[in-house]
C-alpha cells in the first residue's frame, strides 16, 4: 500500500513540474513579443516575388508640328492687285502668290532710267576733258557722283518692285487666305500662312532621369487622335538645356507623313521604347509605400510582417521596377499595405506571381 502512495505522490509532483514549465515558456513568450501577444492576424493577399523579362517603355505626349512652317506678310505697303493662289493648296517654292500695285514704282524707274542715260554721257564728256586737263579732277568726281547715285535709286526701285511680288518661300499647303484684293495692306500685315507637312515634327518632354536613356535616332511610336494607326517616328535633337520648372527635357523628332494621315497641332501618345533587360523584379506599383527618405514594401517571414525599404526604377500604370531590396522568392504584401505594422502576425493567402513583360 505504502509502494502505491509513493507512486501516486510521485506522479502527481511530476505532473506539477511539467505545468509550471508549460506556464513559465508561456510567460516568457508573451514577455519577448509583447505586440504580437493578444492580437488578431491581419487577413492580407501576397505575391510570391519572381524575376521575368521587360521591354522598358517611356510614355509621354506631345504635339505634331509642321516641318517648316512661315506666315506670308507684306514687306512694304500697297493695295492688292490680283490674290494667285487658292487656299488649301498646294504651292511650289518661289510660285506667285499675291501682286501689290507696282505703277508709281514703275514710273519712278522709268523716270530714273532716263536720268540715267543723260548721267552716263555727261559722264563720258567730262572723262573726255578730264585726259586733255579740260576739267578739274572735282569736276569729274562730282559728275561720276550723280551717276553713281541715280544707279543706287534705280537698284532701290528693283527692290520695291520685288516686294509687291509676294512669292512661296518653299513648297508646302497655303493656308486660308486672311485678305481681299483691292484692300490695301499696311506693312507686316499676315496674308496666310504656309505649312510643309511632308514630314511632320513631334514634339514632346521627358523628365530629367530619362534623358541617358535615349538617343539621336531612337525610335517611337505613337498615336492620335485625328488619325487612326500606329505611326512611327525617329528623334532628331533635343533641348540642352533641363527646364527648371518642370525638370524635363524637350524632345523632336521626324515623322513620315507621305499620307498626309497627321496634322500639326495634332495631340499624341507616344511609346519610346528602351533596351530590354533580363532577370529583373517587377512588383504592382500598389505594393509600394512612399516614406520621407525612400520607399518600401512589406514582405511576410515566417507569418510576421517585415518592413523593406527598396529602390526603384522604371514606372508603368501596373508595375514598377525593384532595383534593390527585393529578392526571388521573398512573399510580398499586395493588400492591407495600410493597415501592417511591422512584427503584426498575418494570415496570408498566395495569389499568382506578378510578371509583366510588356
Amino acid at each position: 500500500m505504502k509502494t502505491g502512495r509513493y507512486i501516486l505522490l510521485f506522479a502527481l509532483l511530476f505532473m506539477a513540474i511539467v505545468v509550471y514549465i508549460n506556464k513559465c515558456s508561456t510567460t516568457s513568450s508573451t514577455v519577448m513579443n509583447p505586440g504580437i501577444a493578444g492580437k488578431q492576424p491581419l487577413k492580407v493577399n501576397a505575391i510570391v516575388v519572381n524575376s521575368s523579362s521587360m521591354e522598358n517603355l517611356i510614355y509621354a505626349s506631345g504635339t505634331l508640328l509642321a516641318n517648316e512652317e512661315v506666315e506670308i506678310k507684306n514687306e512694304i505697303a500697297g493695295k492688292i492687285t490680283a490674290i494667285i493662289f487658292k487656299e488649301g493648296s498646294r504651292v511650289k517654292k518661289g510660285d506667285l502668290l499675291l501682286t501689290l500695285y507696282d505703277d508709281d514704282l514703275l514710273a519712278q524707274l522709268k523716270k530714273l532710267q532716263l536720268q540715267k542715260e543723260i548721267a552716263e554721257k555727261s559722264e563720258e564728256r567730262q572723262k573726255d576733258l578730264l585726259t586733255v586737263n579740260g576739267i578739274s579732277q572735282q569736276d569729274y568726281d562730282i559728275s561720276l557722283n550723280q551717276l553713281n547715285t541715280i544707279k543706287a535709286d534705280i537698284d532701290l526701285i528693283h527692290s520695291n518692285l520685288s516686294k509687291t511680288q509676294i512669292a512661296a518661300p518653299f513648297g508646302g499647303i497655303i493656308g486660308l487666305k486672311s485678305v481681299s484684293r483691292g484692300a490695301f495692306l499696311a506693312a507686316n500685315t499676315t496674308i496666310a500662312t504656309i505649312q510643309s507637312i511632308e514630314p511632320v515634327k513631334l514634339e514632346f518632354a521627358l523628365p530629367e532621369r530619362y534623358r541617358m536613356m535615349i538617343n539621336i535616332n531612337s525610335e517611337i511610336h505613337f498615336t492620335t487622335e485625328s488619325s487612326d494607326g500606329i505611326f512611327k517616328g525617329k528623334i532628331y535633337a533635343f533641348e540642352p538645356k533641363i527646364d527648371l520648372k518642370t525638370r524635363s527635357v524637350l524632345v523632336r523628332a521626324i515623322c513620315k507623313n507621305d499620307e498626309l494621315k497627321l496634322f500639326p497641332g495634332a495631340f499624341a501618345h507616344i511609346e519610346i521604347p528602351l533596351k530590354k533587360e533580363e532577370n529583373t523584379i517587377l512588383i504592382p506599383t500598389q505594393a509600394i509605400v512612399p516614406e520621407l527618405k525612400g520607399q518600401k514594401v512589406f514582405i511576410s517571414k515566417n507569418g510576421i510582417a517585415e518592413k523593406i525599404s527598396v529602390e526603384t526604377g522604371i514606372r508603368n500604370d501596373t508595375s514598377i521596377q525593384i532595383t534593390s531590396g527585393l529578392k526571388k522568392g521573398d512573399t510580398l504584401l499586395v493588400t492591407g499595405i495600410m493597415q501592417v505594422k511591422q512584427g503584426m502576425p498575418l494570415t496570408i493567402s498566395i495569389k499568382d506571381s506578378f510578371s509583366n513583360s510588356k
